[in-house]
């Protein structure tokens, strides 16, 4: 906008000093003969079409030097850039430009790469989604998410792309950033795999407390047993323990006899039965009965 005002300006300039000045000539063509008086017409022409081309030139050389200037910042924005940044031709897909982070972080010299195409940098499996991408992709700034790509020593390590069209040296180009995202992928898959052994953890931890829980119901059980089962033949043995002491024939004693030992029997299979439970609540470790 300000280079349009200087042309306008020196234009108006120019075209006022034409006019002023031609009147002012024609005006002394009573006084001065004609010969001379073209001479001085085409002195101020020249004079003219000098200062002109004087001011134009200086405009012209500034706007070359501001040029220049921007040329400078740009190519040093992009060859010190810290992500890997390039410029690839838009018909053919070779690379036309790289900078310093490239040929750092890909292993291959500025050489290397102005021989290589942008499908030397990818997996063979991911050509078709490439082929597919690039027909598909629009002129402006376009993110075109993450792409694995190769390094010279054949690593893998996945990247996000950037890209948008230019034209560099009178070629159609397209710049490209791309953005090294392995650690965040790797963090992320290690924020997965605690997830999942958090999940696994807590269903395993789930399926104990409701085998303590089992486990604390027959123990209840078996306590209850012990308190009230047992006791009662127990009870009884005792009594008939002290009824055989007292007895005076042999049929009483053999009929107090007989009684304890139905006693001993239940209590014996009593203790066998809550055993057995015990044993389960242990799996693989089992008391044996005798």
């Amino acid at each position: 906008m300000k280079s349009n005002k200087i042309y306008i300006l020196i234009f108006v300039t120019g075209l006022c000093w034409a006019s002023c000045s031609d009147l002012l000539i024609s005006g002394l063509k009573n006084d001065i003969p004609h010969f001379y008086l073209e001479c001085l017409r085409m002195v101020n022409n020249i004079i003219l079409f000098g200062v002109t081309a004087f001011f134009l030139y200086k405009n012209i050389q500034k706007q070359q030097q501001q040029l220049k200037i921007s040329e400078v910042q740009y190519r040093s924005l992009f060859e010190s850039n810290p992500n890997p940044m390039w410029l690839v031709h838009r018909d053919t897909y070779a690379f036309v430009a790289v900078n310093d982070a490239t040929v750092a972080k890909y292993g291959f010299s500025i050489n290397e790469f102005l021989q290589m195409s942008i499908w030397d940098i990818r997996l063979p499996e991911d050509y078709e989604r490439l082929t597919s991408t690039l027909k598909t992709i629009p002129s402006d700034t376009t993110e075109l998410g993450l792409w694995r790509h190769i390094k010279k020593s054949g690593e893998i390590f996945w990247v996000s792309i950037v890209t948008h069209e230019i034209t560099f040296n009178q070629q159609p180009c397209r710049m490209v950033m791309a953005t090294d995202m392995s650690d965040i992928i790797a963090k992320e898959q290690k924020l997965k795999e605690a997830y999942q052994h958090e999940k696994e953890l807590n269903i395993q931890l789930a399926g104990n407390y409701e085998m303590i829980v089992a486990q604390h119901a027959t123990l209840q059980e078996i306590a209850w047993s012990y308190a009230h089962e047992v006791r009662r033949p127990v009870c009884s043995a005792l009594a008939l323990t002290s009824l055989l002491k007292d007895a005076d024939t042999g049929e009483e004693i053999r009929e107090y006899l007989a009684l304890l030992g139905a006693c001993t029997t239940e209590i014996d299979q009593i203790i066998k039965e809550k055993i057995l439970k015990i044993s389960q609540l242990q799996p693989g470790e089992y008391f044996q009965l005798r």
